[in-house]
């Protein structure tokens, strides 16, 4: 059968327009080039410059425009303050700090598959919500293959600490759950993983595993995997 598919491509050459969808642009080559690494640490004045003008080299790189948009999806708006093309600009504070979930990662995923984020902090149980849409959102663009580049506050072995002084400090959320639940600090059901932070330890173990290898060459090489649609039921 290849015989006879062979003369079908000439024809397809003499009858289709030909597109390249390869950008061609080897852009962690132009990272490492540029500023040494897709990882910058820490979080500095120089290193969220550096950030924003590798964001901006990439956009006139690939000839888009850097503008706003605004993702909507099941009833929901989801603002990207900076976005060209396949790329997207966002802040810690935008990812995390605000009340986001698997479902708006995924959206993120869907659309984007380049990512900065800027100012990335060390974690504690003080910011047990944050810490948790952290690794949500790590395991959402690693599951997807979506390219990260970013600023943090220390390597990523560092980023999630439990200290003596915040290991038995309730938070807001904490205090509410155990509340909820009638246990008291006093209880044995206290020292739960899900009160004493072990939880949160345990999945960052991962995380860091994959912020490691999102460093790397071959995630670099790997194709982008974008979510399905049947994905935002």
């Amino acid at each position: 059968q290849r015989s006879n598919f062979l003369p079908f491509i000439d024809i397809l050459k003499q009858n289709c327009m030909v597109l390249q969808l390869d950008s061609g642009i080897d852009y962690r080559k132009l990272i490492i080039d540029s500023v040494g690494g897709v990882y910058l640490k820490p979080n500095s004045a120089e290193n969220n410059r550096k950030l924003k003008q590798l964001f901006e080299e990439f956009a006139e790189e690939s000839e888009t425009n850097i503008s706003a948009k605004k993702l909507e999806f099941l009833g929901r708006d989801l603002p990207v303050q900076k976005c060209a093309g396949s790329m997207a600009y966002f802040t810690f504070t935008e990812l995390c700090d605000n009340p986001l979930g698997a479902v708006d990662y995924l959206e993120i995923c869907r659309n984007f598959d380049l990512i900065f984020i800027q100012d990335i902090p060390r974690m504690s149980l003080t910011m047990r919500p944050q810490a948790r849409r952290f690794i949500t959102m790590v395991d959402t663009l690693y599951n997807h293959k979506v390219k990260l580049i970013c600023t943090a506050a220390s390597s990523p072995a560092d980023l999630f600490k439990i200290s003596q002084e915040t290991q038995g400090l309730e938070t807001d959320d904490t205090r509410v759950l155990m509340d909820d639940l009638g246990i008291d600090q006093k209880m044995v059901d206290s020292q739960a993983s899900i009160f004493t932070g072990e939880e949160e330890r345990f999945a960052f173990e991962r995380t860091v595993s994959r912020l490691t290898e999102m460093q790397g060459e071959d995630y670099w090489n790997a194709e982008y995997l974008p979510p399905k649609e049947d994905s935002r039921r």
